[in-house]
């Protein structure tokens, strides 16, 4: 699975967003730090996904087990898993 976009709440689900890019990359103010946030990155290769849905700041996908994944903006508990806080940075199970 592949995405593209800043990933500042999650979005992505590759892990906290400095981690991901870097201090000030993808900033609102700064698009010049050399990483374009436009080019598709690997989300996720450690599962074959069989349905993917996507909002704002959060995305949905169905596992080829079966279960549902959730990650992204979690601010009005919109990923559905309680447990992560505001947001969830990498995909959780929704239980």
């Amino acid at each position: 699975m592949y995405g593209w976009g800043r990933n500042h709440q999650g979005e992505l689900g590759l892990g906290d967003f400095f981690a991901t890019y870097g201090i000030g990359a993808c900033s609102f103010t700064n698009h010049d730090d050399g990483v374009d946030c436009n080019a598709p990155v690997l989300v996720d290769d450690s599962m074959t996904w069989t349905s993917i849905t996507s909002g704002r700041s959060q995305a949905c996908g169905i596992g080829d087990t079966g279960d549902l994944y959730c990650w992204g903006d979690n601010g009005f508990g919109q990923t559905g898993i309680t447990d992560q806080g505001p947001i969830v940075w990498e995909p959780a199970m929704v239980r």
